[in-house]
């Protein structure tokens, strides 16, 4: 009866899973024979003098032979073979009479042809120590190997093992070449590369449709003129010794270098390019590559957004009605002409006052009381009638709409206000109350709907605009209640306003109304007649309903304008410069805790200049998410540039060890990787703390303290890392 002994059953079978593994990785089972195996087994026979020589390899049920050597079969049962117990030996194993030998006495393929009495088996262990099967020899006759047989059979074995590895090796590589030649074709950039003799090589598909030609056909001396490749300002072809390729070829590293390509019949690109030297292990330079990076629709998107900035610009600076900026201190940081013309001042002169110092004393602490509530959140914005001194000392009667910009975070940014002048407009409302033909004369050519009210709702005066509006006569409309007039829509607008007017109160509200000409948002202004009735109620009210869509519309670009960084959606610089400016203010008044958090990303140009930007890019927005994910609610996170973040901690009141644990907890979240479009990347901040308190804060001492301490932590992980690196 033959044994029943396995290689399963003289391994572990985690052993066995992971050598079936690596056995199949070989991809070699039931392959044609090759003569570098076939060789090796015909010497392994020789050597040891024996009619028969085997590779054997062990799959789960058998044994397959790579190659065999005075043996028919190519393949045989795995149950019982000699090879399941010579593969688990570290060494040579020899059986010299198989019928002297328990274990083999009642093999089939010993009491059977091709009635083996002697066998000796090399393992074959890979670099790894997987064992892949045996190289054997087998004769029909008792014997044993001298010891010159026994180290030759082992070095046979081990050159076998190499062959192995080594065809697998090949494959993979093939592999690998054919995977990178694919996502080079699949590359948006266009990639080229060149020899060591400056002769092109390759290029990807991108790169030929770009080129419009065969690279290959043209020496480096006349690429410029053959590709049209032109200097940034795409009047001036390229010189020769300035191409990416050739400035690679000498040792150079070429990034960020802008081109144009005006090959024929193609339509001009602008290209961002990164160029560098191929080198082998001996540092030798081999050739170059050049990855061309198409940005003419970001020159296009730039130029676009340049001539929308100049346009915002004059409209802002152009708008007849005062048009500011305010910070949170209540200090000027932008007027336009109009705010300037209507304060008497000229603009340098008027940025170095603050809204309080041109405001009535009666008037201020309305103005103040109603930006605490915007500031608290209570209201968006808020408008008001106020009172304001001229650069000459005379009043200036204006109406005031003020609205707030806000950061991702819901954090105050500065206000943005629009200044009405309505000096003129009172004087006109004495006049008009003195002639009625004044009153029309002046009405109707007041860019505005201008009405008087009775008590019942009934129109006793509208001027010309208000009527040209609705599209009827002035006589069509007067003695009409409101309610025929106005639409059902509308006139719920206004009818919650209508009581407060008859009481005695002013009214102002902002209403949005779809017209044939589109959406119009409308400013009304409802005031209270004086006189009264003989009951004491008031006999009616005055409006004014002015069409403020562009001014709107100015204020809410304004307000889109929030200081944002286009590439993560955080807070931008200025943004940042406005909390913390706000943050040392409060610190210093209540005498309250400010920390500072600086974070520069460690490897992040190793990231940029192996992956290219975009995954920079992309590894930037995956740090800001995950860090804002990290800090706690009342954190303020900003990106000033590149990979600089800043934060400002909310912990006013409990000092340094709450900042300490913010950064622990920032470094503990960055020990997973982040996902970097396909890449899952490993990435570690420099972070370095500064903390003020009270009137010891500043702006600028927080800035420099954080950002020493972060380039501190840096040197200190760089002189580790050399201090590793001579150790080793």
């Amino acid at each position: 009866m033959a044994p029943t002994s396995d290689t399963a059953k003289l391994l572990s079978a985690e052993l066995e899973s992971a050598r079936l593994t690596a056995l199949r990785d070989l991809q070699v089972l039931d392959t044609e024979p090759e003569l570098v195996f076939d060789d090796l087994a015909w010497l392994a026979a020789r050597l040891c003098d024996t009619p028969i020589a085997l590779t054997s390899l062990i799959d789960a049920e058998r044994l397959w032979y790579k190659a065999h050597c005075g043996l028919e079969a190519d393949q045989a049962s795995r149950n019982g073979a000699f090879c399941a117990y010579a593969i688990a030996a570290d060494d040579l194993m020899e059986v010299p009479d198989t019928l002297q030998d328990p274990r083999f006495c009642s093999a089939p393929m010993v009491l059977g042809p091709p009635h083996i009495r002697f066998y000796a088996g090399a393992p074959l262990i890979g670099r790894e120590g997987h064992r892949y099967g045996t190289l054997c020899v087998i004769d029909s006759r008792p014997r044993t190997l001298d010891a010159v047989q026994r180290e030759g059979l082992q070095r046979l074995a081990r050159r076998t093992v190499d062959g192995l590895e080594a065809r697998r090796n090949q494959h993979l590589a093939e592999a690998r070449k054919q995977t990178l030649q694919r996502l080079l074709e699949a590359m948006p950039d266009g990639v080229v590369t060149c020899t060591a003799e400056g002769q092109l090589d390759s290029f990807n598909r991108r790169a030929r449709d770009w080129l419009g030609v065969d690279p290959r056909r043209e020496p480096s001396e006349q690429w410029s003129r053959a590709f049209g490749i032109y200097q940034a300002n795409g009047r001036e072809l390229c010189p020769t010794e300035r191409l990416p390729l050739v400035l690679a070829l000498q040792g150079e590293l070429v990034q960020d270098t802008e081109l144009v390509l005006l090959p024929p019949d193609q339509p001009p690109r602008h290209i961002i390019c990164y160029a560098d030297a191929l080198r082998g292990a001996d540092g030798r330079i081999l050739g170059a590559v050049c990855v061309m990076r198409d940005i003419t629709a970001a020159r296009a998107s730039q130029l676009a957004a340049r001539m929308e900035a100049q346009r915002f610009h004059e409209a802002f600076h152009a708008a007849s009605q005062g048009m500011a900026l305010i910070s949170l201190e209540g200090r000027w940081m932008e007027v336009n002409a109009a705010t300037c013309a209507i304060f008497g001042y000229g603009r340098d002169a008027l940025m170095t006052l603050d809204f309080q110092q041109l405001t009535h004393p009666e008037d201020l602490g309305a103005d103040l009381k109603l930006v605490q509530e915007v500031l608290a959140g209570t209201r968006d914005s808020y408008q008001m009638d106020k009172r304001y001194f001229h650069r000459d000392g005379s009043l200036i009667h204006a109406h005031l709409s003020v609205s707030i910009v806000r950061d991702a975070e819901g954090q105050p940014l500065h206000f943005v206000s629009q200044i009405q002048d309505l000096t003129q407009q009172r004087l006109a409302e004495q006049a008009l109350r003195e002639s009625e033909n004044r009153l029309r004369t002046i009405a109707d050519n007041v860019p505005a709907l201008i009405g008087r009210v009775s008590a019942d709702l009934r129109y006793e005066f509208v001027n010309a605009h208000y009527a040209r509006w609705f599209g009827r006569a002035p006589e069509d409309i007067i003695g009409r209640h409101m309610r025929e007039i106005l639409r059902p829509e509308h006139y719920a607008m206004v009818q919650q306003h209508l009581d407060t007017v008859l009481s005695g109160q002013p009214v102002c509200f902002e209403v949005e109304v779809p017209t044939e000409a589109g959406l119009r948002h409308l400013q009304a202004n409802y005031l209270p007649v004086e006189r009264c009735d003989s009951a004491g109620l008031r006999t009616g009210f005055h409006l004014m309903v002015q069409d403020v869509t562009a001014q709107v519309g100015l204020a809410r670009v304004l307000q889109a304008q929030a200081m944002t960084d286009t590439l993560t959606g955080l807070p931008n610089r200025a943004a940042w410069m406005a909390h913390l400016e706000h943050a040392v203010a409060m610190a210093q008044l209540n005498d309250q805790t400010v920390a500072v958090l600086f974070l520069d990303l460690d490897g992040f140009k190793q990231v940029n200049d192996r992956h290219g930007h975009q995954t920079g890019d992309a590894l930037l927005r995956a740090f800001g998410t995950r860090l804002k994910t990290t800090l706690g609610r009342g954190d303020f996170l900003a990106r000033l540039s590149g990979d600089e973040f800043v934060v400002a901690l909310d912990c006013a009141g409990q000092g340094q060890t709450a900042a300490v644990d913010a950064v622990e907890r920032i470094m503990r979240a960055m020990e997973r990787p982040l996902q970097a479009g396909a890449l899952a990347l490993h990435i570690t901040p420099s972070i370095g703390l500064a903390v003020q308190r009270g009137t010891g804060c500043g702006v600028a001492a927080l800035m420099r303290e954080a950002d020493a301490a972060m380039y501190g932590i840096k040197r200190r992980r760089a002189s580790q890392r050399g201090q590793l690196r001579s150790a080793s």
